[in-house]
């Protein structure tokens, strides 16, 4: 489901201020609702974490400690950012 882009949000609050009746698209206020919505947050399991370890363990082998550590934070964080979109 897409979000609601703030512009297009202030764009229809603006031309509702001051008018009796508003017309907006149904699917504003589902987007609306949605985003508004608490998620439930969508952790990794240990097994998918030692395979991202295993992954980036692999292709930094022989590389400084720092540049693995780094690696390995940043597919943690896209292994999380695919399941909670």
């Amino acid at each position: 489901m897409n979000l609601v882009p703030k512009e297009i949000l202030m764009s229809h609050l603006q031309r509702s201020e001051g008018a009796e009746e508003v017309s907006l698209p149904i699917d504003f206020f589902r987007d609306l609702l949605y985003q508004a919505m608490p998620r439930t947050w969508v952790g990794l399991p240990t097994v998918v974490i030692l395979d991202i370890y295993a992954e980036t363990l692999k292709e930094h082998r022989g590389g400084s400690m720092p540049d693995g550590q780094i690696a390995f934070a940043k597919a943690i964080q896209q292994a999380l950012k695919e399941r909670n979109t």
